[in-house]
C-alpha cells in the first residue's frame, strides 16, 4: 500500500493508521487541492479490482487478523486461506465482509474510482503514472513505488498495516505472506521422457553457477554487470533506463539459476527500493506464524485434485464475483450476507469439498 506523502505534508496530515483515518485522509484528498493544479482532478484511493491476485484491495483484509498471500497458485489466491492450521475460506469470512463494506463506503462517497471493477487497465496506469509530474493517485496497492507511480515515485511512502479499528492492539494485523512464491514460485523441471539427459543436466549446471545466475538476472557481464571481485558485482544505470525491472534484458525473477546469500549485488535500485518499501509493513510481517497462518508453497494437491478445485471453484466464483461486485457498486452486504453465505456453502458449488483438499495438502506439506 502506498500514499502520496507529498500530499500529506502539503495538508498537515499524518500517516493513517486505521481505516477510520484513512477514510479522513481520502476525503482531505479529495476536497483540498493536494496536488495544486487547481482542478478537481483527484484520485483519492485507486483500486485494480476486487480478485484474489497481486495487487488487490482485498489485501485490506489483512486489517482483521487474517493472512493474505495472493501471488501463484496459492490456496489464498484461490480464496482459501488458514488460520490456526485451519483451511477457510475468505468467501465466507467476515474479514471479507467487512473489507467489502468499507470499500463501497469509500466509492459511495467519490473516494475510489466508481468504474474501477470495469475499465481498461489502461486508464488506472494513466492515473497512477499520470503525465509524470502532476500526480493525480493518493492511494493505491502496487508491487513498488517505481513501478506503481513511475518518474512520480518520490511522492510516495509505504504505508504501515492499518489497523480496522483503533482499539486493535498492533499484534492482530497480518500482511500479505507471498515469500515462498516470490522465492521459489519459478523452477525448472525436466521430463523423464527427455532424450540426452547428460547434456540436459550440463546446461541445467551452468545455469545454476553464480555469475552466470547473476547474467541471467541483471544482464549480460561488461554490458550490464561489474564484476569487482569474487563475490562483488556492480549493476550498471542502465539496466534500470528503461523499466523499473529487468525485463528487457534479462530473465529477471523467472530465471533458473542461484544467486548464494554472500554475493554483494550493488546499485540495484529496484531491489533497494522494494526492500525500503518492504519496512513499513515488516512489523505485521513478524505477526504471521508461517507454519499456521498461511499455506505454503509446498501445499500441493495432486492433479486429480486440481481438476476438482478448478471446476469447483467456476461455479463458485460465477456467483460469489458478481455479489462482490454488486456490494462494491451499491452496498447492500448487512441484509443479503446471511443468504449469500448460505447459497456459497450449498453443497452443489462444491466450498467444502474445495476446503477439504486444501486442508489435505497443507497437512501434507506441514508434516
Amino acid at each position: 500500500m502506498f500514499i502520496n506523502k507529498a500530499w500529506l505534508d502539503k495538508l498537515g496530515l499524518s500517516m493513517p493508521t486505521t481505516w477510520d483515518e484513512l477514510e479522513n485522509v481520502l476525503k482531505a484528498f479529495k476536497t483540498q487541492d493536494p496536488n495544486g493544479n487547481g482542478k478537481a482532478d483527484e484520485v483519492p484511493m485507486n483500486i485494480r479490482g476486487l480478485n484474489f491476485g497481486l495487487w488487490s484491495a482485498l489485501t485490506l483484509m489483512n486489517s482483521t487478523g487474517v493472512t493474505t498471500a495472493f501471488m501463484g497458485s496459492s490456496a489464498e489466491s484461490q480464496g482459501y486461506y488458514v488460520q490456526d492450521g485451519k483451511v477457510k475460506s475468505y468467501l465466507t469470512s467476515n474479514a471479507l465482509k467487512d473489507t467489502i463494506k468499507f470499500l463501497n463506503k469509500l466509492q459511495s462517497e467519490g473516494l475510489i474510482p466508481k468504474d474501477s471493477l470495469t475499465r481498461d487497465g489502461s486508464k488506472y496506469a494513466a492515473q497512477t503514472t499520470s503525465d509524470g509530474k502532476t500526480a493525480i493517485t493518493g492511494f493505491s496497492f502496487g508491487w513498488s513505488r517505481q513501478g506503481e507511480y513511475g518518474t512520480l515515485a518520490n511522492q510516495y511512502a509505504s504505508v504501515p498495516v492499518l489497523k480496522q479499528t483503533a482499539d486493535q492492539s498492533d499484534s492482530q494485523v497480518k500482511w500479505d505472506y507471498s515469500q515462498d512464491y516470490t522465492e521459489l514460485a519459478n523452477a525448472l523441471t525436466v521430463s523423464k521422457k527427455a532424450p540426452n539427459k547428460d547434456a540436459i543436466w550440463k546446461i541445467i549446471n551452468a545455469m545454476y553457477d553464480p555469475e552466470i545466475s547473476i547474467q541471467q538476472y541483471y544482464g549480460d557481464l561488461d554490458k550490464y554487470v561489474t564484476k569487482s571481485d569474487n563475490n562483488t558485482y556492480t549493476i550498471s544505470d542502465k539496466v534500470y533506463e528503461k523499466y523499473v525491472d529487468t525485463r528487457e534484458i534479462a530473465a529477471q525473477d523467472r530465471f533458473a539459476g542461484w544467486i548464494p546469500d554472500d554475493y554483494t549485488i550493488l546499485n540495484d535500485t529496484n531491489a533497494d527500493a522494494v526492500s525500503a518499501d518492504n519496512e513499513a509493513v515488516q512489523p505485521a510481517l513478524n505477526n504471521v506464524n508461517e507454519k499456521t497462518d498461511v499455506a505454503s508453497i509446498y501445499a500441493a494437491p495432486s492433479a486429480k485434485d486440481l481438476d476438482t478445485l478448478s471446476t469447483n471453484n467456476t461455479s463458485i466464483f460465477n456467483y460469489t464475483d458478481n455479489m462482490l461486485a454488486t456490494w462494491f457498486q451499491k452496498g447492500g452486504i448487512d441484509k443479503q450476507w446471511d443468504e449469500y453465505v448460505k447459497q456459497v456453502n450449498n453443497k452443489s458449488l462444491g466450498l467444502d469439498q474445495n476446503i477439504s483438499i486444501w486442508q489435505k495438502a497443507y497437512d501434507v506439506a506441514e508434516k
